[in-house]
């Protein structure tokens, strides 16, 4: 790593901090922001695959996530048409793998708010801090240690890590971190 690398991933949080969330939790990993331009925060993240529908149902099932079924006459937007934003804000996001499916979108799990998002055969649930979406603080690593024993049932779908780069803490990235 370099040292503007380090400057700016330890910048919110010390490298002990991380380390100790890091192996207080078995599926979340924390994911530092892109930054800049990206208009991103920071997130504790899982993945999880889903390859089918069945995956999918089981998945949300077991984190407790409801199923929304679209209707075949649902409102879609279409491509090359401008809408206002509130005409726009009236469409629901169908995941494109499912697309009678609704994407569960912001969820709550376990007490606590989530982001939950299908794309490209895996749904990332992220969480933050309730009161700074672009935060992770040990009330959002919280919410994370109680979502975890969700996931046991389902382990099998974690895909770790969530993404792959350094701005994801985990063994992969920052085996340090876990060679105690």
């Amino acid at each position: 790593m370099t040292d503007r690398w380090e400057q700016y991933l330890y910048e919110q949080h010390s490298a002990e901090q991380l380390a100790t969330w890091a192996v207080s939790l078995r599926y979340f990993r924390f994911c530092r922001a892109f930054g800049g331009h990206a208009g991103d925060g920071d997130q504790l993240r899982v993945a999880l695959a889903v390859d089918s529908r069945d995956d999918l149902d089981t998945i949300l099932a077991a984190l407790g996530i409801p199923l929304t079924i679209l209707p075949a006459d649902e409102p879609r937007p279409v491509a090359g048409q401008s809408y206002t934003g509130a005409e726009y804000a009236r469409f629901r996001d169908a995941i494109d793998q499912f697309p009678d499916v609704a994407q569960p979108s912001h969820v709550r799990l376990a007490g606590g708010k989530a982001f939950a998002w299908v794309s490209r055969g895996r749904l990332t649930v992220s969480i933050t801090d309730e009161d700074d979406i672009w935060s992770v603080t040990d009330a959002a690593v919280e919410v994370a240690r109680r979502v975890e024993p969700m996931i046991d049932p389902i382990a099998n779908h974690v895909i770790d890590p969530p993404g792959h780069d350094r701005h994801c803490v985990c063994p992969t990235y920052y085996p340090e971190f876990w060679a105690t």
